[in-house]
């Protein structure tokens, strides 16, 4: 995947993570102010116009579904070694 061409946080990637897991992120994370760093970029978009020009590529999963393949693949991994 190149990019969704799409914007989102940490806390919505953790969010669909967590709820795969079966788990209430907000009851496994702390934040604490004093280590928070504010981001140097604002916003960070893929621009995938290159590749849709000189490839013809599309994003064939949406933001969800590459979280889920991600959480899914690391879960599998993690229980096949147990």
């Amino acid at each position: 995947m190149i990019g969704t061409v799409q914007t989102h946080t940490v806390r919505e990637f953790v969010q669909i993570v967590f709820e795969e897991l079966e788990l209430n992120y907000e009851d496994q994370l702390f934040f604490y102010p004093r280590f928070y760093c504010p981001t140097e970029v604002e916003i960070l978009v893929a621009n995938t116009a290159k590749a849709h020009k000189k490839l013809g590529c599309k994003p064939k999963v949406n933001f969800k579904e590459l979280a889920l393949n991600m959480v899914r693949a690391d879960y599998d991994l993690l229980m096949k070694n147990k």
